[in-house]
């Protein structure tokens, strides 16, 4: 799907690929860092587009479950959320970050 965003052009998916690697770290790195659940909510808002765009199927829920979570939950369901991006998140660009090296 992102060969068709990117024209069918390799180098070009190859620097969208880079720049999503590189937004993921930082945003994990936000996430891990226990926000307020207004602040959590926004960063899984921004998340969101990309992690569909390329069908990472695996992280959407919990990104939709931040982006919509009420402000009161529970704090042991956001960390729950939290940890299972972080987790599914890391394999994902560690295969993605294999796939641009070749």
């Amino acid at each position: 799907m992102i060969m068709v965003f990117a024209d069918n052009d390799k180098d070009a998916a190859n620097q969208i690929i880079g720049s999503f690697i590189s937004d993921c770290k930082t945003n994990f790195q936000l996430l891990a860092q226990h926000l307020e659940t207004e602040q959590i909510a926004k960063l899984a808002h921004k998340m969101l587009p990309m992690f569909k765009q390329l069908a990472i199927n695996d992280v959407i829920p919990s990104l939709l479950f931040l982006e919509k979570m009420p402000l009161d939950t529970e704090e042991n369901k956001i960390r729950e959320s939290i940890e299972k991006i972080l987790q599914e998140g890391n394999n994902v660009l560690q295969l993605l970050e294999k796939e641009t090296r070749q």
